[in-house]
């Protein structure tokens, strides 16, 4: 044999098929030689630009094994399968084996038209009612009448008090002489220039009323017009000591709460000091101790004009309630309500009060007094009996509130 025949013939031996296929070679698996292979990517978990060859009969196989339960699970209400999940339209859907569900894992939604099986079991959408024929008056003058009662009147004044802590005005009102009394709230910059003796006429929101269906409170939300001094004639200033109490009582503990600035209290009195001087009738600034005339012409130093002379009062009282003293002022005015309660009247009586022997008529007399914290001191500013019957009944009703407040706290722990 030639060279060149031997060399033709290793030539044809190279080209011939190798009987031993490695693995990689589709010989090697139990599958029909000749099928077509997809070399498309297919979603994995195992990492990012990893590709798995995936023969198309395969896939053709988990397609008609896919059908075959789906028709299983229609003609059979006990079978499941981990490929299906029932959805809330009572729909089956497939579910991915390779789906995560984890929260972390970010998503991205995309905006669709809602379908039917969206809103199934959703309540109804509500309708709206907006007039567009309404004005923004009649509008809101709607809503107000819907949802609380407002009474417009006229009426006294007869008490005034603000309530700092509330940043409020609190006023007792009354819209003729045998009408009931009205208890009236408002804000602090309506009411401060509300006093005693005034006529207001106001729109408010009623609050209670009583068993006759007597308005009792109110919330003043506008103060239409004040007439200055404009009330009925002999009206009298409602007492401290009356309900509806304009001021709410309080004990002597409490005065020691954040921003009390103005209280009423029932106390005892416990000891009293009273200084008689001669002072200025315009800022009661004091000239002398002299008692000799009662009034007379001089020129003061602080208001630098002359001014008359005025016999006037200093007093310091120690009073007492059940939990505990305070130190209080009291000006000429209040003094002198104070000694006309206990049957001293007139500038001549004053020094006979001043008397040791007379503190029997005074010490430990119950008393209610009107205080307000000024310059660092409680200064008392109104005095009167005590009515035990409407402090009694305000008592209970503030029992019941503690009460109340102590259950809550509990059920809160």
């Amino acid at each position: 044999m030639s060279a060149i025949e031997a060399e033709e013939m290793c030539e044809k031996d190279r080209q011939k098929p190798k009987k031993d296929s490695s693995f990689h070679d589709t010989n090697s698996f139990d599958e029909p030689k000749g099928a077509p292979i997809s070399l498309e990517p297919v979603f994995s978990t195992a990492g990012k630009n990893i590709r798995i060859d995936v023969k198309q009969e395969s896939i053709n196989k988990s397609k008609i094994m896919l059908n075959n339960d789906l028709k299983v699970s229609s003609s059979s209400t006990s079978f499941s399968s981990p490929l299906i999940r029932a959805k809330s339209n009572g729909n089956r859907a497939f579910v991915s084996p390779f789906r995560r569900d984890d929260a972390n894992v970010p998503t991205t939604s995309v905006k669709r038209t809602a379908t039917d099986d969206d809103n199934c079991g959703a309540p109804p959408a509500k309708k709206s009612t907006y007039d567009p024929n309404e004005t923004p008056k009649q509008e809101e003058s709607s809503k107000r009448s819907s949802r609380k009662e407002m009474k417009k009147f006229h009426a006294d004044v007869l008490r005034s008090s603000p309530i700092y802590e509330k940043k409020q005005w609190r006023m007792v009102l009354q819209e003729s002489p045998s009408a009931p009394l009205i208890v009236a709230t408002c804000s602090y910059h309506r009411g401060c220039h509300v006093k005693f003796g005034d006529r207001i006429h106001v729109d408010s929101e009623v609050l209670t009323k009583d068993e006759s269906n007597n308005v009792t409170e109110v919330y003043i939300e506008l103060i239409i017009k004040t007439e200055s001094n404009g009330s009925s004639s002999g009206t009298e200033k409602h007492p401290i000591c009356s309900k509806p109490f304009s001021i709410c009582p309080r004990f002597i503990y409490e005065l020691s709460e954040k921003d009390v600035k103005r209280a009423v209290l029932q106390v005892n009195i416990l000891d009293l000091n009273m200084e008689i001087y001669n002072g200025c009738s315009s800022c009661k600034n004091y000239k002398s101790s002299s008692s000799s005339s009662n009034s007379k012409t001089s020129e003061c130093e602080t208001c630098k004009k002359a001014t008359k002379v005025k016999k006037s009062l200093y007093t310091r009282m120690r009073v007492m309630d059940f939990s505990g003293q305070i130190f209080v002022n009291a000006s000429t005015e209040t003094m002198e309500k104070i000694m006309e309660m206990f049957g001293y009247e007139g500038i001549d009586q004053w020094h006979q009060f001043k008397e040791p022997q007379e503190k029997k008529n005074y010490v430990f007399r119950p008393i209610m007094i009107e205080i307000e914290y000024s310059k660092n001191e409680w200064e008392c500013i109104d005095i009167s009996y005590v009515n035990w019957r409407d402090y009694g009944d305000y008592l209970k009703e503030k029992e019941k509130h503690v009460l109340k407040e102590k259950q809550s706290v509990g059920e809160t722990i």
